[in-house]
């Protein structure tokens, strides 16, 4: 009988070692998973805090590159922006500081966890460091919480329409042509009926960052063909030649233009010639994009919006009534012939891509008049096509700890 009882009791001791190991399992279990929980709602919380900051950043570069009537973010990036003296901007509060070629925040506070911004160049930029060719920047954002911390980054472009700084403009590269007398190239404003506008006048013809000078482009034009370039800096005919409204401009680049021909060409209206000779209406505007082929316009065409022939030449022989902006980069706009209305009522860039040789052939009647109300147009067309003046090229998350 004693020898059952210290059986029992043998049994009773091993089932209590047993229970109080299953016990100590289960509490270490539980305590692990509400470490595991924690750590996990920390890592999540930091994602989103660098998240927030992300989209702070952005909002705060497209703040300043509109709100500053920017044409690029090199006043940021090389920390001449006046914004950067310390107080925060009048939309975000951010304040953002320059040092080291990179631009950064202080650590922000979001909902108790914290994050900091930085900003700097696109790293394929040929500008560099400091300075801003093709509007594009990478926005990093670290968020903080607890212990954790998350670092998100994107590549974003600015697509607004880049500053056009006359009637015509000539990108990179300036080679022209010009035949008799029956062109007017005016930057002076006018409206959309091609009356005066209210906006302060352009050059006539606007060289950008060309190796050719303004008194190269005005050696190519005659007496009387000087009297047809009017705008900025027109000096009428007196007892000596007139003055030609000829300026330049390093605003609009060869890389500024085809950055945003590559963002407009993906939301393209219209993509052939073929058959067409309307290009869009008042009330119902137009992108046109046509690629790597010369267009020629023999008969009546019109247009509202822009039209981009990219990589071919313009060739109008026939009338033309364009309200908007006509875009030729990597090849030449010619004009021959007359007859009928014969209106460009916005602005002509042309330029850019692979040296087309001749970019301009001005021979025959065209009235070339800018327009900023024109220009807007085009402007409020692009922004409803695509949504807003930004679009993020990339995004992925740098670390996580």
């Amino acid at each position: 009988m004693n020898g059952e009882r210290g059986i029992v009791l043998v049994i009773a001791m091993l089932l209590i070692t047993v229970l109080s190991l299953v016990g100590a399992a289960a509490n270490r279990s539980v305590v692990t998973d509400t470490a595991i929980t924690s750590n996990y709602l920390s890592s999540l919380q930091s994602f989103y805090a660098a998240e927030a900051g992300l989209e702070r950043g952005k909002l705060e570069c497209v703040k300043r590159f509109m709100g500053g009537n920017w044409n690029d973010f090199t006043s940021l990036l090389d920390g001449t922006d006046p914004l950067m003296s310390g107080s925060p901007s009048s939309l975000s509060g951010l304040v953002l500081t320059k040092a080291g070629g990179v631009v950064s925040s202080a650590s922000l506070t979001f909902h108790d966890r914290f994050y900091t911004v930085t900003i700097s160049n696109d790293p394929g930029d040929a500008g560099g460091v400091n300075k801003d060719t093709n509007r594009a920047i990478t926005i990093s954002s670290t968020g903080t919480s607890g212990s954790s911390t998350t670092t998100v980054s994107t590549m974003m472009i600015i697509h607004r329409l880049p500053k056009i700084p006359g009637s015509i403009s000539l990108v990179d590269d300036a080679n022209v042509s010009f035949g008799g007398a029956a062109f007017m190239i005016n930057g002076n404003d006018h409206l959309l009926d091609n009356a005066p506008g209210p906006n302060p006048p352009r050059y006539g013809i606007t060289l950008c960052n060309t190796i050719q000078t303004t008194s190269f482009v005005a050696s190519a034009l005659s007496k009387n063909q000087k009297e047809n370039v009017q705008g900025l800096g027109y000096v009428p005919a007196t007892s000596a030649d007139a003055v030609p409204s000829i300026g330049t401009s390093s605003e609009l680049t060869g890389a500024i233009l085809e950055s945003f021909v590559d963002v407009i060409k993906r939301v393209a209206d219209y993509t052939t010639v073929a058959g067409n000779n309307i290009f869009g209406t008042a009330e119902n505007p137009k992108i046109t994009y046509i690629s790597n082929q010369n267009v020629s316009f023999s008969g009546n065409t019109s247009g509202y919006g822009i039209l981009v022939v990219d990589g071919g030449d313009l060739d109008v022989s026939g009338s033309i009534d364009w309200k908007g902006i006509i875009v030729v980069l990597g090849g030449k706009f010619r004009r021959t012939g007359g007859g009928g209305v014969n209106n460009v009522t916005g602005a002509l860039v042309v330029g850019g891509g692979p040296d087309a040789g001749l970019e301009l052939d001005l021979s025959g009647s065209l009235n070339l008049l800018y327009s900023q109300q024109a220009i807007d147009m085009v402007t409020t067309h692009i922004n409803s096509k695509l949504g807003g003046n930004s679009t993020a090229l990339s995004w992925r998350r740098v670390h996580r700890n």
